[in-house]
């Protein structure tokens, strides 16, 4: 159907076709999202907006559709060439210190959502949320800044990257966008930049005030100064791609019940993030070697090690359970 109206978009003067095109782009582009086909939904839209670029529901259907297309990039937090560990762990006092002073921290978080503790405030989260620490930002309880870094790095909304620069500084956003854990947006199609594009818009003041970019990576705080970065909740699985586990319920509570006397080596097993081990890192342990068989999960395990400061004390090691037993990792 959508090449016999191609056909007839480029024969005909009739510009009927071309709202009939644009119209069946549209439902195949929502087809293709129910399979978590992005790439291909992503495409269909930019041209239905070609021919119908006042379209808002296509508009805000090609946003969602970046937003999943760079949360679920590959290179999300790849440290190597664009950037090193230890340009992670450089700027990482600087980023907790401005979180920390906006109250983005595991105690001060909940208390601004009115929540009795993190465990409640992860059951929570959702526009509710950011409704709800708005409203206390009107009657003074909350800072505008605490609500823009909750709907930047835990609801994945939209900010004007003008804003983001004012919340973290130039050098910060341009570490996050090299390592594609920000991605800029551009044109009414919502296409995610190059890490170069980024870049160069970062660089010029005109743009800063018309672009937005989203937080491809949740950034959760984590007894008094860590941060861990996941995916987020709602980033879905499919058969070639599995999301690094957020920090859920019981990821807290293992946090809280995680054993305080000092051990030379822990071993985190299946690590996901690595919360676990960074825990121990920072409170009890020497060493810590972080297992598991998502390579996704090891690159943000190794991100959050550099961003906590324990790149040096961490090792990582891509297998199973089985893959452990030829190796004598505690000599």
């Amino acid at each position: 159907e959508i090449s016999s109206l191609r056909a007839l978009c480029e024969d005909a003067e009739d510009r009927r076709h071309e709202a009939l095109l644009a119209g069946v782009l549209g439902e195949a582009a929502a087809l293709h999202v129910r399979l978590l086909q992005f790439r291909e939904a992503h495409a269909k839209l930019a041209e239905c907006l070609q021919l119908s670029p006042e379209s808002q529901a296509a508009k805000s259907l090609a946003r969602d559709c970046a937003i999943a297309l760079g949360s679920r990039a590959e290179d999300v937090l790849g440290m190597g060439p664009r950037i090193s560990w230890k340009e992670v762990t450089s700027v990482s006092a600087e980023l907790k210190e401005r979180l920390q002073g906006a109250g983005y921290t595991q105690e001060s978080l909940p208390k601004a959502a009115g929540l009795p503790s993190m465990l409640h405030f992860v059951s929570n989260r959702g526009e509710s949320l950011a409704n709800a620490l708005q409203a206390r930002v009107r009657i003074g309880d909350v800072s505008q800044d605490l609500v823009d870094l909750v709907r930047l790095f835990l609801l994945r909304r939209l900010l004007p990257l003008q804003r983001v620069v004012a919340l973290l500084g130039e050098e910060i956003t341009s570490a996050f966008l090299r390592l594609q854990a920000f991605c800029l947006i551009v044109g009414p199609n919502s296409r995610v930049c190059s890490e170069s594009e980024a870049a160069e818009m970062l660089s010029t003041e005109s743009h800063k005030a018309d672009l937005e970019l989203f937080s491809a990576i949740a950034l959760w705080p984590v007894e008094e100064d860590l941060l861990i970065a996941t995916d987020y909740g709602d980033t879905q699985h499919s058969a070639h791609f599995e999301p690094v586990m957020y920090l859920s319920l019981d990821s807290y509570a293992l946090v809280a019940a995680a054993p305080r006397e000092p051990v030379q080596r822990v071993l985190d097993v299946c690590c996901g993030s690595g919360v676990q081990g960074i825990v121990a890192l920072r409170t009890y342990a020497e060493r810590a070697t972080f297992v598991d068989i998502n390579p996704r999960c090891l690159t943000f395990t190794r991100f959050n090690a550099a961003l906590n400061g324990f790149y040096e004390r961490a090792s990582f090691i891509q297998g199973s359970v089985d893959t452990l037993n030829d190796l004598d990792l505690f000599q």
